[in-house]
């Protein structure tokens, strides 16, 4: 069969035999020397030596005893590299990883994380993007031992190198005789779509898998409780989380509240999520939790998460009133009857205090005046100052600093036994 490009260029030159002449008849050739010379001048002018960032002559990633070879690489789009090899440190080929920054220092164990290290060969890894910071891995693997038959396996592992998928890779394919050199793209939703050779009908064949994420999984919070009076920063776990994943908080209802979503929403790795919920004035109750991923699988655990009502205390301690001038209006010392005036001084200086009183009919009584010290009080028996006895009293306290006054009375009166207080009334 003929190339059809093949047949183009022979046309093209049985044209210019027709026509008797070549290419060179028509550019006489110091013009031809001279295009070239241009062409060259420009070249050498445009062109610049390429940019080396990392040491000379490159940095290792794996330097681990015996060899490590077929290696294969690719970007998580951020200046981050992940590399992938068949490494024969053990007694067969097995699959590792690392993973390096913009610098190009290794992030992930010295030598690298273990991708499969089952038993008997596994080799000719490829790798692609999980676009989440991590990578999908597959390669052809001989772990049956069936006369060195090859079948197709592939894990995925997130940016802190843990694998995410069964231990020593999914399998992909594992039909009779032998299945080759896989290759892999990303399939733009955190997946990826694997094809290799297949020798199941007897001569190879083209086969290929499609391969992504397992749906997430919510086992809980840490904490798991909290108030409605403000955020909260909240640890979930679980598995299968991405890169990307967002979290909320919903409970049901008629009707139901709105969601909470959280903010600050870091994936600390596929089996924990960090992250802040705002609780100001949600409803108090059981709430479930739920975390999606950037391919808009989820998962929730219903009731998971209560939110209490905010706590109350007990009302702090009030200041008592105070003035430097008291009325108290009643008073009597008649009988059984005894008034007392209690005076606090609750600041921090010393204060002189008066007491001014006011009888019946016109009728006077001296003022009583005394010394009271900071934070200390004083109670006055009114029945025991001069022509206070037998009547009715009504006091006025006066106090260069700011005191309390009150009043209490105490009686026996008709066979009963009393008493009451009132507190003074300032202007």
């Amino acid at each position: 069969m003929n190339s059809t490009h093949g047949g183009k260029a022979a046309g093209i030159a049985r044209k210019g035999r027709e026509r008797g002449r070549t290419l060179s008849g028509f550019i006489e050739k110091p013009a031809i020397v001279f295009l070239i010379a241009v062409f060259t001048f420009f070249l050498a002018s445009s062109l610049s030596p390429a940019d080396i960032h990392w040491p000379a002559d490159g940095t290792p990633v794996c330097t681990a005893d015996d060899g490590q070879f077929d290696s294969r690489i690719t970007s998580d789009g951020s200046g981050v590299a992940i590399i992938t090899w068949a490494d024969e440190r053990g007694s067969d080929s097995d699959i590792y990883a690392q993973r390096l920054d913009s610098f190009g220092a290794t992030q992930w164990a010295d030598s690298g994380v273990e991708i499969c290290t089952a038993f008997y060969d596994q080799r000719y890894p490829q790798i692609a993007s999980d676009e989440s910071g991590g990578a999908i891995i597959t390669w052809e693997d001989e772990r049956a031992a069936d006369d060195d038959i090859y079948d197709i396996y592939a894990q995925r592992v997130d940016s802190s190198g843990a694998a995410e998928w069964a231990a020593d890779g999914e399998i992909l394919c594992t039909a009779s005789d032998d299945q080759h050199n896989p290759r892999i793209t990303s399939d733009g939703a955190n997946g990826a779509i694997i094809a290799w050779k297949d020798y199941r009908g007897g001569f190879f064949d083209a086969y290929a898998q499609h391969i992504n994420n397992p749906s997430p999984t919510v086992t809980g919070a840490v904490p798991d409780t909290g108030t409605n009076d403000g955020e909260i920063d909240v640890t979930i776990t679980g598995s299968s989380f991405m890169k990307g994943a967002e979290a909320l908080l919903f409970r049901f209802g008629m009707p139901a509240p709105p969601p909470i979503y959280a903010y600050n929403v870091e994936v600390q790795s596929s089996t924990e999520i960090a992250c802040t919920f705002d609780l100001s004035g949600a409803e108090v109750g059981s709430w479930s939790l739920a975390v999606e991923n950037p391919d808009a699988q989820s998962h929730e655990k219903p009731g998971c998460f209560e939110i209490l009502e905010q706590y109350v205390g007990p009302e702090p301690p009030v200041e008592p009133a105070k003035s430097t001038t008291w009325y108290l209006a009643e008073g009597y010392t008649c009988g059984e009857f005894d008034t007392w005036v209690l005076v606090q001084n609750p600041g921090e200086e010393d204060a002189t205090v008066t007491l001014d009183f006011q009888l019946p009919l016109g009728a006077t009584a001296d003022p009583y005046v005394f010394d009271l010290p900071t934070d200390t009080r004083r109670s006055v028996p009114l029945d025991t100052l001069p022509g206070l006895s037998d009547t009715d009293i009504s006091t006025k306290v006066s106090a260069k600093k700011p005191v309390v006054a009150e009043r209490t009375v105490y009686f026996e009166y008709d066979g009963k036994s009393g008493g009451h207080d009132s507190v003074g009334y300032t202007l």
